[in-house]
């Protein structure tokens, strides 16, 4: 398959969601668990938890309040992300396109992680 051709998998964090988002037709997107696709155990649980993470700091009664404890642990976990995408451009290969949204207000906020 041409990387032209390639789906988009996204990884981002939202909120309740898993962090693996697909590009299906149309130009919608399917949220997809990590355990979905063929990657390897470990990255399933980091991803995961990555994921657990966020959902965390999200308090179930006012979630508009949500908040990293400090700027230097919102940097952190972004830069998690990152890694945890580059992890799994190499597991998914050129199977597809992966991308990364960084929510950090010093970040771009999508960024291609996969070579094209």
């Amino acid at each position: 398959m041409a990387a032209d051709d390639r789906q988009t998998l996204r990884v981002a964090s939202e909120y309740l969601c898993y962090p693996l988002w697909l590009t299906v037709g149309g130009g919608g997107t399917d949220n997809l668990r990590p355990e979905d696709l063929d990657l390897p155990a470990d990255l399933i649980a980091d991803l995961n938890a990555w994921s657990d993470e966020y959902d965390a700091i999200f308090p179930e009664d006012d979630p508009g309040s949500a908040a990293f404890p400090s700027s230097e642990a919102e940097a952190d976990f972004y830069a998690r992300g990152r890694a945890l995408a580059e992890r799994t451009t190499a597991a998914v290969g050129s199977r597809y396109r992966v991308t990364y949204v960084d929510r950090n207000a010093n970040a771009t906020n999508e960024a291609v992680v996969s070579p094209d």
